[in-house]
């Protein structure tokens, strides 16, 4: 009745004076769509714990004490069904059916935890099975009524089900030689498509590393420089006095298990 747990109490991080935490401080702002895919592969590489999912959210404050934020959402990390952690097969199953998932409310909650405020511009990366679920988040009716959502960034996933309103800046990105980004069945808002075949790149194409290798230094396209500006004025790229800072949550599923009735009544 509630998937996103908009009725449970998430107080946002504070620090011991009670102002809000600041995240950890980073070197450079995420300044394009492959600093991005990077940061979020760098993600899930220093995630050591299979049992957890991780999330990560960029906070920008800007010279006048604004604040603006991205949130990145990696891909499958676990390739059971339903155990504790949930970037697994059963939310793949899930997301890209459009059902309820725990990565979904996952998202939403670190969001709520790291103090994102309603009015604060707020873009949205993932990749594979994040990619579907942060499509999902940045088309939810209920998310745009409580935050301020302007951009999304997606690379190898199928996001074709997911309506975006007209707020949400959109930029898909598709490899012609990985397969995962037409598993929706569907025609996609596709803005850029690259084509990795016959590059050498070790491995099967569906890796982060490999689209942020294929769009390094993307530009000459109005569409997609004016997509770059946005994302630029989102992370503080080239503004003097902004300050960068992330934060990594872990998320966990809470099973009950099966029933403990061996002829349940259907």
């Amino acid at each position: 009745s509630d998937p996103m747990a908009w009725g449970t109490q998430v107080p946002a991080l504070k620090k011991a004076d009670g102002a809000p935490a600041e995240g950890e401080q980073m070197d450079r702002p995420l300044g394009t769509a492959s600093d991005v895919i990077r940061y979020s592969d760098s993600l899930k590489a220093e995630d050591d714990d299979p049992s957890s999912g991780v999330v990560g959210i960029v906070r920008t404050v800007h010279a006048d004490g604004t604040s603006s934020w991205v949130v990145v959402v990696p891909g499958t990390t676990d390739w059971g069904l339903g155990g504790a952690n949930p970037q697994d097969l059963l939310t793949n199953l899930q997301a890209v059916a459009g059902a309820p998932n725990d990565m979904e409310s996952a998202v939403v909650t670190a969001m709520r935890r790291a103090g994102i405020g309603p009015d604060d511009p707020v873009g949205f990366y993932g990749h594979s099975q994040g990619a579907i679920v942060a499509a999902n988040i940045a088309a939810d009716p209920a998310v745009n009524e409580r935050y301020n959502v302007t951009t999304l960034l997606t690379a190898g996933g199928p996001t074709a089900g997911a309506d975006l309103p007209d707020n949400v800046n959109a930029l898909h990105i598709e490899n012609n030689a990985d397969a995962v980004p037409g598993l929706d069945g569907a025609p996609t808002r596709t803005v850029v498509t690259v084509d990795t075949t016959g590059s050498g790149a070790p491995g099967y194409p569906h890796g982060g590393g490999v689209y942020a290798d294929a769009v390094e230094g993307m530009r000459g396209d109005p569409t997609i420089d004016a997509w770059t500006e946005r994302l630029g004025a989102l992370t503080g790229t080239d503004e003097q006095g902004a300050t960068t800072s992330a934060f990594a949550f872990d998320v966990t599923r809470t099973t009950t298990g099966a029933s403990s009735r061996s002829n349940p009544t259907m």
